[in-house]
């Protein structure tokens, strides 16, 4: 559910980035970094959507250690691509975006390896997919995914309505 969730927002930001800078009124210059910008990070959607669901069922069961190292790791990942792939490899806001979506991966790719091996109860070996179960989450997560939609919805009209102020203040309001 979380690959299928992922792969659709990511179809929908990369096919719609122009219009997503766009409503958000930003000066052209800024536009024409942001929209590439966004198509890149859009590629680290459903990583991140698997990554955080499987450490949700982790934490559910009682193991919040394995979440917090494997977030740790990531994060620490992304702290040092940034600035190699911004100023050494020339990339800039693009590397920004390239190394979110590789430490996004690797999350991902360290999480899967610890289910492989087990984790809090959970065994990627043993596990079959049961239409039943995902329905039954599908709409648990339905309610918590509008929840979260409608922040972030809100965070973008609040965005929007300081892009009205200017480019420095979007930047000073960032910072």
């Amino acid at each position: 559910l979380s690959l299928l969730s992922g792969a659709v927002l990511t179809l929908l930001v990369v096919f719609l980035s122009s219009l997503l800078v766009g409503v958000m009124g930003v000066d052209p210059a800024v536009a024409r970094l942001g929209e590439p910008y966004l198509r890149l990070m859009a590629l680290s959607f459903p990583f991140n959507f698997m990554l955080l669901s499987a450490l949700g069922c982790i934490r559910g069961a009682g193991e919040a250690r394995t979440p917090l190292l494997v977030l740790t790791a990531a994060n620490l990942l992304h702290v040092v691509l940034v600035p190699l792939l911004v100023q050494s490899a020339a990339l800039g806001l693009q590397g920004i975006a390239l190394a979110t979506v590789i430490s996004r991966l690797a999350g991902l790719l360290l999480c899967f390896f610890l289910l492989l091996r087990g984790v809090a109860g959970f065994h990627l070996s043993h596990v079959r997919p049961d239409l039943g179960a995902m329905l039954r989450i599908w709409q648990v997560g339905s309610a918590v995914g509008g929840e979260q939609l409608a922040l972030r919805l809100g965070q973008l009209v609040s965005l929007r309505l300081i892009a009205l102020l200017g480019t420095q203040v979007v930047a000073a309001y960032a910072v």
